[in-house]
């Protein structure tokens, strides 16, 4: 028979298995869903709760197990996965919406970002890619592949949250002159941090300098 562990040690073990974050996939393709659902559990953070083939389905799961984030397709049968996001955001807001989708055309694309997903995906994107926006969406942050940034920064350039709260913080720091250094100590983060969220703005915006992304972020009103 095992000990009981002491619950300090658990607090500082931190969580177990069973208080992953859960998730459901929602894709009319049953490979696609398989596919994710086993890339995405053999990684241990993740719990997939359920499955779904159809739109009716899929809201009607999300709305019954809520679950941390929902991988949305945007192309489903029975109900759309655009109609299927405005649902969700408005009769299960704690769940958060991950778009994955092979759609590109920008104008259809452009309609859904307005309804604010917390994340956007290509197919075309590897899974490891699937997996970071995973990651970033469940702590609370959006994630944008570069494709739906730049949509988001030509037709919605009023809206912040092309970019997170903290790559907007750093970004406001870096504008009033201060280096990675300055902004590791003021954030209480590691220079290699900030170096990668300056690293992953410049790229997510397609901007080949820093300067250049300030510029952007002062004409969109992100940062004064």
């Amino acid at each position: 028979m095992h000990e009981a562990m002491h619950p300090l040690l658990m607090e500082l073990l931190g969580p177990g298995p069973n208080m992953n974050n859960s998730v459901v996939i929602v894709d009319d393709y049953a490979s696609i869903r398989q596919l994710l659902a086993a890339f995405i559990e053999s990684r241990k953070e993740f719990t997939v709760a359920g499955q779904a083939g159809n739109g009716v389905e899929g809201l009607n799961i999300i709305k019954k197990l809520h679950p941390d984030v929902a991988i949305l397709d945007l192309i489903l049968p029975r109900f759309s996965g655009h109609d299927v996001l405005k649902r969700v955001k408005k009769e299960a807001p704690n769940t958060k919406v991950l778009l994955y989708t092979g759609i590109t055309d920008e104008a259809f694309i452009a309609r859904v970002l307005e309804e604010r997903p917390h994340g956007f995906v290509g197919k075309r994107d590897p899974l490891e890619t699937v997996y970071t926006a995973l990651k970033t969406v469940a702590s609370g942050q959006v994630f944008f592949t570069q494709f739906a940034s730049r949509l988001l920064v030509s037709c919605f350039p009023d809206q912040e949250y092309a970019l997170s709260s903290r790559e907007r913080e750093i970004l406001q720091l870096v504008s009033d002159g201060k280096s990675s250094k300055e902004v590791a100590s003021i954030l209480e983060i590691s220079t290699r941090t900030v170096e990668n969220h300056r690293a992953h703005m410049i790229e997510k915006l397609r901007v080949k300098s820093v300067a250049q992304l300030v510029k952007i972020a002062l004409r969109s009103g992100w940062i004064v």
